[in-house]
């Protein structure tokens, strides 16, 4: 029964050292987090847009090859590809510069 005692005192211990003590130490979490929000907002935008991207495409794919391939599944499917090769070799490139 005492390891079980114990073992909650532990638990309780862990919570209270985890517990916001004064308003000083959530107003630095608060900032800290606000902070990092703001530097990864862009990244978080960009990237939803680019898989938004991504999807419409194939959802769209069979308009897409009547309209610019002829008909061609194929070239749309490799137009689709394209994408996925461009973006990081013109990541890389720009990076360089």
């Amino acid at each position: 029964m005492a390891s079980v005692e114990r073992v909650v005192k532990d638990e309780s211990e862990d919570i209270e050292s985890t517990d916001f003590g004064s308003c000083s130490d959530r107003r630095v979490y608060l900032k800290e987090t606000l902070h990092f929000l703001r530097l990864t907002w862009p990244l978080l935008l960009g990237n939803t847009l680019e898989w938004y991207e991504f999807g419409v495409y194939s959802y769209v794919e069979e308009e897409i090859a009547k309209n610019f391939f002829d008909g061609s599944s194929l070239g749309a499917w490799l137009g689709y590809a394209v994408t996925f090769v461009a973006r990081p070799l013109g990541g890389i490139i720009l990076g360089i510069i």
